[in-house]
């Protein structure tokens, strides 16, 4: 079953390009997003059960001058966040 338009599918390997059964996924809108989690969470490919959730992305981001804590040699500070408007997704059958 398709469930909408993907921008990207990205699959995780290893520095050999063996596949490690993980992959990331962004759909084109965030209601497609959360219907491939309900619809594919739990369920099982090649006798393993799939985990499909929201992707966390790690972004950089931008800390006044005066705030040293925390921050590279760039200024930059490394922030988790939720994916912009949920539509990022990683799938995992490990």
């Amino acid at each position: 079953m398709k469930i909408g338009d993907l921008k990207v599918c990205r699959f995780d390997r290893n520095e050999f390009g063996q596949f490690l059964g993980s992959a990331t996924v962004t759909y084109e809108k965030p209601k497609d997003a959360t219907q491939a989690i309900n619809e594919y969470n739990g369920a099982y490919l090649e006798d393993k059960v799939l985990t499909v959730e929201f992707d966390n992305i790690v972004a950089l981001v931008k800390k006044p001058a005066g705030n040293v804590s925390g921050k590279n040699d760039s200024g930059m500070k490394a922030q988790k966040q939720r994916s912009q408007k949920g539509q990022h997704l990683n799938l995992n059958n490990n």
